[in-house]
């Protein structure tokens, strides 16, 4: 905040009271027109990620079910200390 009370004074001092309503404006014209240019580059960047998105969907399968169903229990096919005595 008091960077731009700064920037304001020395733009006062250096340019005068009858330019400061001008230049103001024309600042705020670019300020605006920047702002817009980057909008629009950010609808196009995600306009091509959704793009993105939508082809990698469709080329990847769908996965719904595994090709087995999972085991009843999650010990299944793990050897345990009983199992290994001899």
């Amino acid at each position: 905040p008091t960077e731009f009370l700064l920037l304001a004074v020395f733009g006062l001092l250096l340019f005068g009271p009858s330019r400061s309503p001008e230049l103001t404006r024309r600042f705020g014209t670019g300020l605006r027109e920047f702002k817009d240019a980057v909008s629009g580059h950010t609808d196009e960047i995600r306009d091509e990620l959704s793009g993105f998105t939508e082809t990698l969907a469709a080329s990847v399968p769908a996965i719904d079910s595994p090709d087995q169903p999972p085991p009843d229990d999650v010990t299944d096919g793990i050897l345990t200390a009983e199992h290994d005595t001899v």
